[in-house]
Parts: structure tokens; C-alpha cells; sequence
């Protein structure tokens, strides 16, 4: 029997298309943002409004900490040899 293809995968966000969907942009222009200082995260969260909670706490919120995107330790990919 054949596999059914998987539409979703898991993310920082939940279930999300495969092909990345509205997410990958937005966590393309953060790594830019944060590892070239392209940009910034108040200009990135209103060209993307739904993943706002995940730049910035919601004020009184302590518990939010667990929503922080954490992508700085993801380790970097080089190109090649140097």
C-alpha cells in the first residue's frame, strides 16, 4: 500500500505546510534580520502580524518564555571550506 503523502510537518507555530508556508518567509527574514542586521524585529512583526507573540512577550505575560523563538542556537550551516 501506498504512503500518504504528509502535508503538514511540526513547527515553533504548530502544524504547518510542508512547503513551509506563510512561516518559512517569516523565519527567512528573521535569520537575516538576526544574523546580518537587515532589518528590524518591530518592522519584521508588522509585515507579519501572526507570528508577533513569538519576537515579542506579551506584557504581564511571564510565562511566555516557552513561545520565544530560539533559532540563535540553532548551529550555522557554512557554505564550505574556508
Amino acid at each position: 500500500m501506498d504512503e500518504v503523502p504528509e502535508t503538514t510537518m511540526a513547527s515553533e507555530v504548530g502544524q504547518i505546510p510542508v512547503d513551509g508556508g506563510d512561516f518559512l518567509p517569516f523565519l527567512l527574514e528573521y535569520r537575516r534580520i538576526i544574523e546580518d542586521g537587515g532589518g528590524s524585529l518591530t518592522d519584521l512583526a508588522s509585515r507579519h502580524p501572526q507570528y508577533r507573540d513569538l519576537l515579542f512577550r506579551p506584557q504581564g505575560d511571564e510565562a511566555c518564555s516557552a513561545k520565544t523563538l530560539d533559532l540563535n542556537s540553532q548551529p550555522r550551516v557554512d557554505a564550505g571550506p574556508s
